[in-house]
């Protein structure tokens, strides 16, 4: 996806002409190897030698959004703007940072300036992307852009927001026929296809999703200009990256089609497995036509048509795992069981066999994952082409990750749910159901998308404006009007909108919340911080081991500040690690939301039994149920 990289490569060039060379190099080297606070040091002393270049400027933004210091984003973003006011991208940083801030009015404003100012016919996906991430009712997005492209200022990306709005009206001919606009005024781009893919997939048109995907890959910048070795081995690269399906059934493609290789159906197999294992839609019908033909050699196609079916209805399990590579550096990666596998003796053989192919290192998967783990279903891979690519594109791409490809499974009749209790209810259900795709791997863009969207059809204007939203949402916990799991979960979500990595702590907190009442979402996001964003592997263990044995909830009758008597729940899990104190976030729950104080009597005896089941290898649960549910 080479136009991602236009504008970084502009603002590369023209730095490295104007500022210091050797300085410049140093700064572009340590942000390609994600050295960021480093790389902004450099650009710092860059910007001290030669205020005047914005292009300097525009990279401590891109810098800034990435680390989440958006203030600071927004003061480099505007200072770019200051010194070239026409530039799309410095728009799209400034609606990047103003989307940190949790000003998303603005940060609209911002993205579809950058669209106004785009040379005709050149398409940037990312800013599409960007305006999709934005907090607005869809009618209203459609209603903005349908004035656009009357203004006669019409773009291929304005008929992908205008084609993503109706999708998710649930206006598919209508959507369909933006994305088709797009396609035709700028065919030569990857994400109209794979828009145009997963809108047939929605309408169940099985083999116009098909196509619609292998024309994506099509119009892979290398494949498209004939470059066969060159995009084996950047999607091959992409691979250890772990970016997703898509890259593993390109190679499949380029396998099948003979691309830059002999055509080999046996290796194209191979690929498509491997993304299938995924749960890539379009990689098991591939196989199911391949295997349908007779057409790879040894392979009972009948059989293997049947076991593709059971697992895709029987669910996979998935695991994160860390591993170590020849060269002595850890891995982390996700794999993923087959419920039915090929050969029931060694269910993980499947997966051995892509660790080994990608890393080139033999990994003992017996000896990580348990045999006897429920199944937990994984569901459809929507990840873009080769993420890794849009970070390596700064500063336009750098802070957008992964696109939010969403389900088209929005109703029309959102806004009027959070009008009663009822609503309420159906609200949290349809956001339940909407994310679940996007929960395993944990894909944070997209879940992002559907989050904001919710809160704004839950909340209305005060979505805007996170303090209030939170504030909103305890006081609805309070008085238990909505699903207390996607309740805690929300707060979770904007309280890490709001401080980001500086302080983790909070949304840990609400999120653990959510969590101890099973909240699928919750553990997910978890999951995903301690194996990806910050290794905790003792943390990651506990986490699984817990969500395993779920919590016990229990009753105590407690007095409020006021005088009244309240009952409320705590919710005690087994494994704690060393606390001496195990229920002490349960104790600042409590105290926090309702503002009653359990007793330190009653403290010292939940802190008891958790010293009694150390010892005593008891489960804490138990005894806890023991102790304060049993009368006798």
């Amino acid at each position: 996806m080479r136009v991602f990289s236009f504008c970084f490569l502009l603002i590369a060039t023209q730095a490295q002409v104007l500022v210091g060379q050797n300085l410049t190099t140093k700064a572009y080297k340590q942000y390609s190897l994600r050295q960021l606070d480093s790389a902004a040091v450099s650009f710092q002393a860059l910007a001290a030698t030669d205020s005047t270049q914005p292009d300097v400027r525009a990279m401590l933004s891109a810098i800034y959004c990435q680390t989440k210091r958006y203030d600071d984003a927004h003061r480099e973003a505007s200072a770019a703007l200051a010194l070239a006011p026409k530039s799309a991208c410095y728009w799209t940083l400034l609606g990047n940072a103003r989307w940190g801030q949790g000003l998303t009015d603005q940060a609209l404003r911002a993205y579809l300036k950058s669209l106004d100012l785009l040379a005709e016919g050149l398409f940037q996906p990312s800013h599409t992307i960007s305006v999709l991430r934005a907090v607005m009712p869809y009618r209203q997005l459609e209603k903005q852009v349908n004035e656009l492209i009357a203004s006669s200022k019409a773009t291929p990306q304005h008929y992908v927001l205008l084609g993503y709005a109706l999708q998710m009206q649930s206006r598919f001919e209508e959507s369909l026929a933006a994305y088709q606009k797009a396609l035709t005024m700028q065919p030569d781009q990857m994400e109209g296809y794979l828009f145009v893919s997963e809108l047939h997939r929605a309408a169940k048109q099985t083999q116009p999703m098909v196509e619609a995907y292998e024309q994506a890959v099509e119009h892979d910048p290398f494949i498209s200009s004939k470059l066969y070795k060159a995009a084996i081995q950047d999607y091959t690269e992409s691979l250890r990256k772990e970016t997703g399906s898509f890259a593993y059934f390109a190679l499949g493609y380029i396998h099948e089609k003979g691309l830059g290789t002999p055509a080999n159906l046996t290796e194209a197999q191979k690929w498509y497995a491997y993304a299938e294992q995924m749960h890539n839609h379009i990689a098991a019908v591939k196989l199911i036509q391949l295997y349908g033909r007779g057409a790879v050699p040894g392979v009972n196609g009948k059989e293997e048509i049947h076991r593709i079916q059971q697992n895709r209805n029987a669910g996979r399990r998935s695991h994160t795992i860390e591993f170590k590579l020849a060269n002595g550096n850890y891995q982390t990666a996700t794999v993923f069981v087959d419920a039915y596998p090929a050969d029931k003796t060694k269910p993980y053989a499947a997966e051995s066999r892509r660790l080994n192919e990608v890393y080139g290192t033999t990994v003992d998967l017996y000896s990580l994952i348990p045999l006897d783990r429920p199944i937990e279903p994984v569901v459809a891979d929507v990840a873009a082409p080769r993420q890794s690519q849009l970070a390596a594109a700064a500063p336009l791409t750098a802070s957008l990750m992964a696109s939010p490809l969403l389900s088209p499974e929005l109703s029309a009749s959102a806004v009027q749910f959070a009008q009663s209790a009822v609503g309420t209810a159906k609200l949290t259900q349809t956001f339940n159901r909407r994310i679940e795709p996007f929960l395993e791997p944990y894909l944070a863009d997209s879940v992002a998308a559907v989050m904001t969207q919710t809160l704004a059809d839950y909340l209305g204007d005060v979505a805007h404006t996170p303090v209030l939203a939170i504030q909103r949402l305890r006081q609805d916990l309070i008085t238990n009007r909505a699903d207390q799991g996607f309740l805690y979960y929300a707060i979770a979500f904007l309280h890490e909108q709001l401080s980001g990595s500086s302080d983790w702590s909070s949304a840990e907190k609400w999120y653990t919340y959510a969590f101890q009442l099973h909240y699928t979402p919750a553990y997910q996001r978890l999951k995903r911080r301690y194996s990806q964003e910050v290794l905790s592997p003792v943390k990651l263990a506990r986490l699984d081991k817990n969500w395993q044995n779920g919590a016990t909830e229990i009753p105590l009758t407690l007095e409020t500040p006021e005088g009244d008597v309240k009952t409320v729940s705590v919710y005690v899990l087994d494994n704690m690690g060393n606390s001496p104190e195990p229920i002490a976030n349960e104790v600042s729950r409590l105290l926090d939301l309702y503002g009653v104080e359990v007793p330190q009597q009653t403290v010292e005896r939940f802190n008891m039994l958790y010293r009694e089941a150390r010892q005593t290898n008891l489960s804490y649960q138990d005894l806890c149920r023991q102790a304060f549910l049993n009368k006798s």
